[in-house]
């Protein structure tokens, strides 16, 4: 069991255990009606992300505080297709790092703002299987985002995607 320190939203929050070390929890409805230091199941808790304490928290409870989950859900679905078809364990922290990316990659493409990848052959040429999973990622987060990202974020993505592998195991 985790007690609960910070709700961001009805889906996020920070928890400390019995140690008091933190974890950033996640899930549907998870702190719905919840106050501070009541207990949070882990068991329903969708993810559980431990928190280093040199990590920068008020950048985090930002992101998390104004991003909106689905962001987080899609993102937690990319990362399991690409430890799957990369058979690799990807770090947690990929979850924080790509759903920031790709909430405003969406927001940047919603508003006509391109971001140029000038290292994107060297992407494709280096990571081939990453950059396939940044393809099936950038589908999609077009179709459920109605947005039309481009080769440019395929590139972004296979670049965190291959940063993240083989972390911490």
């Amino acid at each position: 069991m985790l007690l609960l320190e910070k709700t961001f939203n009805n889906s996020a929050a920070i928890c400390i255990d019995e140690k008091r070390h933190e974890y950033l929890v996640m899930g549907k409805g998870i702190v719905f009606g919840k106050n501070q230091y009541d207990e949070i199941d882990v068991a329903k808790c969708a993810r559980v992300i431990p928190l280093d304490k040199n990590a920068k928290r008020s950048k985090l409870e930002t992101m998390v505080s104004e991003i909106p989950y689905e962001y987080f859900e899609i993102v937690e679905e990319i990362k399991a297709k690409a430890e799957k078809a990369l058979n690799s364990r990807l770090d947690d922290g990929l979850l924080i790092r790509l759903t920031d990316h790709v909430y405003f990659s969406v927001e940047k493409e919603k508003r006509g703002v391109k971001t140029p990848n000038l290292i994107l052959e060297d992407i494709h040429r280096f990571y081939p299987r990453e950059y396939a999973v940044g393809e099936d990622a950038v589908n999609v987060i077009n179709s459920k985002f109605g947005v039309k990202l481009d080769k440019a974020e395929v590139g972004f993505i296979a670049f965190h995607i291959a940063s993240s592998e083989g972390e911490g195991s």
